[in-house]
């Protein structure tokens, strides 16, 4: 989610020294705009709404219909 919403840094292969430079070397320009695209990425993917459709997603989709019970 990080890098291909552009929301931040990921340190790859656990390098997090290189992880850090690069955050301290980011212009604010570059921190503004990956804060508000973390910022969207949270209240859009990350909130109960949206974290609700996705299990009733697959709820729906391995769990076979059953009829009702009144």
């Amino acid at each position: 989610y990080v890098n291909a919403n552009h929301a931040g840094w990921v340190a790859e292969d656990a390098d997090l020294a290189a992880g850090l430079k690069a955050c301290a070397q980011a212009s604010l320009q570059d921190l503004t705009e990956r804060g508000a695209n973390a910022r969207r990425l949270v209240l859009t993917e990350f909130q109960w709404p949206a974290i609700t459709a996705k299990v009733l997603a697959g709820y729906r989709q391995y769990c076979p219909a059953r009829p009702q019970v009144v």
